[in-house]
């Protein structure tokens, strides 16, 4: 009988979980649904082997949802690669005439298209799987407190803990979605590491949206696989991020002929926009930057540093939730090095043996000079920009941290007042 009781509770809660309706309890435990009804029978019968099939449901349920969502997914990309094909090939074929010229720049831009294609397909992918689990848990939770509340009124409020079994479930559907996240980097050939800053802020934005949803619908859970993973992630791309800008700086050091070049009129608008400056009269550029009525005559490596320099601003700014001392520690790095080797190249003649100038010249050290001055007047504004993001973090850390503390008091509570239920 027991043996038969298990098969139907699992079939009622399989039902419960697919029945899209909102679950309610009755004020007459006549009226009371099948589910519970049966739920009771088992727990009043001893038979604790009731939690193992919840469990075992709702990782299924998850599960299945899942994988229906890259089923999906799979399908509708191919339709759409198969419908670009066709439009490919249609293309080509009305072009076969063009100048060979035109045949190359056709394709070089073809090939952008199709990178960008694959980390929009890929997002795309993402975005409909994290969307679809997060509508599963919903429902996990809606049926999970409707159970709860059943229990509780039928004063059976001392059994295992419904709540620590779904939070088991998230631990495992979050490990789950960090295999499919992986999967779906292979099958769409887009690699983490390799994204441009705003695909990979793109990307911590859908994950640590669905994190935040998740910590919404229960806030006691706190989310640790996909966390993991996001911070796994983060520090390879923050890597490479790192490592390509510090190549780069090299090689154009390397090349450097410590000659003056024109300001761009978009380097001016930026340093205008740190200083809060009214922009300059000049549209096209200058010879020089201007800086507060000073103006600055500059080579192309002070140039480029400094763009480089404005790429981990906007990294730390994007990235905020999680990497920004890590940021500002490879961005100190990064100066170290410029001041290093253009010590090494000007002071210690390094760019002679490498035949970029003949000699080191006043006007070599002039300029030499002029570029580190300008490095210098904006590292206060740069620090000052990082110290911003810290104080935003920080209010938000200390709201969590306060939100956590009124969970725990209000949860403390709750349990109290469930005391007098218990010993009656």
């Amino acid at each position: 009988i027991i043996n038969l009781m298990r098969q139907e509770f699992g079939q009622s809660l399989t039902n419960q979980l697919l029945t899209q309706q909102d679950l309610t309890l009755s004020n007459d435990y006549i009226e009371e649904d099948k589910l519970i009804t049966i739920l009771i029978g088992l727990i009043r019968v001893k038979d604790e082997k009731y939690i193992d099939e919840i469990r075992s449901k709702f990782e299924q349920f998850m599960l299945d949802i899942i994988e229906r969502a890259i089923s999906s997914n799979s399908k509708d990309n191919f339709l759409e690669k198969s419908n670009k094909t066709t439009i490919k090939n249609n293309s080509e074929q009305s072009s076969l005439n063009e100048e060979s010229s035109t045949t190359h720049r056709y394709t070089y831009l073809s090939t952008i298209n199709s990178n960008s294609g694959s980390f929009s397909s890929w997002i795309r992918s993402i975005n409909l799987i994290l969307k679809s689990t997060e509508h599963g848990l919903n429902r996990l939770r809606n049926l999970s407190q409707y159970i709860s509340d059943a229990l509780l009124k039928h004063q059976l409020n001392n059994i295992p803990s419904i709540t620590l079994l779904l939070h088991n479930i998230y631990d495992i559907i979050e490990e789950r979605l960090t295999i499919v996240l992986t999967q779906e980097c292979t099958r769409y050939q887009v690699h983490f590491e390799r994204l441009s800053l705003d695909e990979y802020a793109q990307m911590v934005k859908s994950i640590e949206n669905f994190i935040l949803n998740v910590n919404g619908y229960d806030k006691k859970y706190k989310s640790r696989p996909l966390k993991t993973f996001l911070q796994s992630q983060t520090s390879k791309f923050l890597t490479h991020f790192h490592d390509e800008r510090k190549q780069r700086v090299a090689q154009t050091l390397d090349n450097e002929q410590w000659k003056q070049v024109p300001v761009p009129r978009s380097i001016q608008n930026s340093i205008d926009e740190l200083f809060n400056l009214s922009s300059s009269i000049n549209p096209n550029g200058s010879e020089t930057l201007i800086i507060d009525n000073e103006s600055f005559v500059l080579s192309n490596s002070a140039l480029h540093l400094f763009m480089l320099v404005l790429d981990y601003c906007s990294c730390a700014q994007l990235l905020a939730s999680s990497s920004i001392n890590d940021v500002e520690h490879r961005l100190i790095e990064l100066l170290n090095l410029f001041n290093s080797k253009t010590c090494q190249l000007v002071l210690g003649a390094g760019a002679v043996k490498l035949g970029k100038i003949k000699t080191i010249s006043a006007k070599v050290l002039a300029i030499t000079c002029r570029c580190l001055q300008f490095i210098k007047i904006t590292l206060p504004k740069i620090k000052a920009h990082f110290d911003q993001l810290q104080i935003a973090k920080s209010r938000h850390f200390m709201f969590i941290i306060a939100s956590e503390y009124f969970i725990e008091r209000s949860s403390q509570g709750e349990h109290s007042d469930n005391k007098p239920l218990q010993e009656s």
